[in-house]
């Protein structure tokens, strides 16, 4: 992917930091403008497995001495690299932390009990949970992936049938089945927040 290769790229030509990647992508398929800043490579079959992740981080370890931080450019990434910091005992975030950012649900009730605004929201496995939902909360609803909008092609606004012309939108028959638990959110007007946040220098 082209933005992860510029942020590879990006975090490899920082002063003082001396980075390696863990790829799929054999070391001929790696750019040359960035492989000339990488200090090592190491090839998966599954960039996904975090057993395969933990023996490529050790495998480096091993050539380029110890791994001080483990990073993913990908929201997928951010569990398995959780898991494995856990296992090689590399700072950053721990597999708890990593669950309250990919779990969509449970981040939202975590924010809204420290008091950050969000809209009301339920995990729901099918359309008939999300009109259930929707019967609490009104319409208009809408519903995405419920563990990373990564993983959903698009959202879905679920209105009533009254309201299709308001919103030249399909309206969900009540017998249609969700990928299995999306997120349903209530439109609520609530203020604007983003965070951002990044591990410390050692």
């Amino acid at each position: 992917m082209p933005a992860t290769v510029r942020f590879v790229a990006t975090a490899a030509q920082l002063p003082g930091v001396r980075l390696a990647v863990v790829t799929t992508a054999s070391a001929e398929q790696v750019p040359p403008d960035l492989a000339r800043h990488l200090a090592g490579h190491w090839r998966v079959d599954d960039a996904l497995d975090p057993r395969q992740i933990a023996d490529a981080v050790a495998g480096l370890a091993r050539q380029l001495g110890p791994v001080r931080r483990l990073v993913g450019a990908l929201e997928q990434l951010q569990v398995p690299l959780a898991q494995v910091r856990e296992a090689l005992g590399i700072p950053g975030t721990d597999v708890a932390t990593a669950h309250n950012v990919r779990d969509k649900a449970r981040m939202k009730s975590m924010l809204s009990a420290a008091g950050v605004p969000c809209a009301r929201h339920r995990l729901v496995a099918d359309a008939g949970e999300a009109f259930a939902f929707a019967a609490t909360v009104g319409f208009p609803l809408v519903v995405s992936g419920g563990h990373s909008l990564a993983q959903a092609p698009a959202q879905l606004l679920i209105v009533p049938l009254s309201a299709w012309n308001r919103y030249s939108v399909r309206p969900l028959p009540s017998t249609r089945t969700l990928p299995s638990f999306v997120l349903a959110s209530a439109t609520d007007p609530l203020p604007l927040v983003g965070f951002e946040a990044v591990d410390p220098p050692p």
